[in-house]
């Protein structure tokens, strides 16, 4: 292996650890949390998340997070959410699609922030037990 392609892969190796140990932590935490790329892709889903969606972390990671959100969103959200220029925490309601077609209402608090791999968004997902009608900022 020449020396180029081993740093290559020393770095790609020292990505994968990365996300390995922020999978970790948000693993801890209490709430159901998703965490996508920069192009929209599911890098992260903790099984709180899984728990609430009824979708296994194995198929939704490397999907587009708009495999969770009903049809009428998802234009909605290629048109902003990971467009803007300056990260900023967000709050949002709106509808999750679980694995078996089923709306869930909840508000997602969101920020994006840059990484050593990339811009990422992290979503921390809350149930809501009152129906609303979707994607309303706060």
């Amino acid at each position: 292996m020449a020396p180029e392609e081993l740093k290559d892969l020393e770095q790609m190796v020292s990505k994968v650890d990365k996300v390995s140990v922020a999978a970790q932590l948000l693993e801890a935490m209490p709430l159901p949390i998703v965490v996508a790329d920069e192009n929209g892709k599911i890098v992260i889903f903790n099984s709180k998340a899984a728990f609430l969606t009824g979708y296994m972390p194995s198929e939704v990671i490397g999907n587009s997070v708009e495999l969770l959100l009903p049809i009428r969103f998802r234009d909605q959200y290629s048109q902003g959410f990971m467009q803007e220029s300056e990260p900023k925490a967000m709050e949002v309601l709106l509808f999750l699609l679980d694995k078996k077609g089923n709306e869930i209402s909840v508000s997602i608090t969101w920020n994006a922030a840059m990484t050593e791999i990339g811009r990422l968004a992290v979503t921390i997902i809350q149930k809501r037990s009152e129906p609303t009608s979707g994607l309303n900022e706060r």
